[in-house]
């Protein structure tokens, strides 16, 4: 199923999407995030918490007009998205010990996120938890 054109924008062509629970974001060829879906938590970024079965626009954070965007990704009920300065915003649902708040629903757009714990461009990697050792002896097979 192909998705929608944003109204006024026939032949849109997208460079990247993400859909979480019941939403979906999407980037267009000029940088730009749109959303459709369930809406319960502001997780369009469109200032309402109105569900919408068309892409709209996601709206500019505050004082960032003609923001564009280079990332997405969803999650559950929550959206986040990389701008073209490379920072970081989020919206939507949280849950608890989730490093976002939730802007209020009539927000004018996505908020910054900071992180509670330090960070540094030095240590940005995920580091992968150390493997646990392998048992003396091997678990016994069926019928041995």
């Amino acid at each position: 199923m192909r998705i929608n054109d944003p109204a006024g924008k026939p032949n849109t062509t997208w460079t990247a999407i993400s859909s979480g629970w019941y939403h979906s974001l999407a980037i267009d060829s000029g940088h730009h995030a749109h959303s459709w879906g369930q809406n319960t938590y502001g997780q369009l970024g469109n200032g309402t918490t109105s569900n919408r079965k068309t892409s709209t626009p996601v709206n500019d954070p505050a004082g960032k007009s003609g923001t564009t965007w280079t990332a997405i990704s969803t999650g559950g009920a929550t959206s986040l998205a990389i701008d073209s300065d490379s920072h970081a915003y989020s919206w939507g649902a949280t849950i608890k010990d989730n490093s976002a708040t939730t802007p209020p629903p009539t927000a004018p757009g996505p908020s910054p996120r900071a992180p509670r714990r330090s960070w540094s461009p030095a240590s940005n990697s995920i580091r992968p938890k150390p493997a646990r050792p392998l048992p003396a002896t091997p678990p016994a097979r069926c019928g041995s």
